[in-house]
């Protein structure tokens, strides 16, 4: 049986951050973090992950901080990375996060669809050489 990809979930909302695991879990083994800082420790950790999904606002680091620190540490990874939200964000975000070829997920959405979303930004980046 072949293993499943690594998703690395960071969100400080412990409650939505749980239940996204158990919903996530039969497509990724899923690691937690509660903040960007914690995100940090576990890439710095040398653990790899196949993809990377974090909450937008978070207290002691957003979204743009943690994707920050990936395009100087991990540029794979960050290439991997999807942002996730539970509001409507302003153009200007929008327009940061699609320059950055950064897609964002509405926290509304099915779980299933979200894993589809992730399974398929794992696989395609993975497959192109840049794990």
């Amino acid at each position: 049986m072949a293993s499943k990809p690594r998703l690395l979930l960071v969100d400080d909302d412990v409650r939505l951050r749980r239940a996204a695991n158990r919903g996530l879990s039969g497509f990724f083994e899923v690691t937690e973090a509660a903040s960007a800082r914690e995100a940090l420790k576990c890439i710095e950790a040398s653990e790899t992950f196949d993809v990377l999904l974090t909450d937008l606002e978070m207290p002691g680091g957003d979204a743009i901080d943690l994707l920050a620190e990936l395009a100087n540490r991990n540029l794979p990874l960050l290439h991997r990375s999807m942002v996730w939200s539970g509001f409507e964000l302003e153009e200007p975000e929008l327009v940061f996060y699609a320059s950055h070829g950064i897609p964002i997920l509405s926290k509304s959405l099915p779980t299933a669809e979200i894993a589809r979303l992730l399974l398929a930004r794992a696989s395609v980046t993975t497959h192109a050489g840049t794990r």
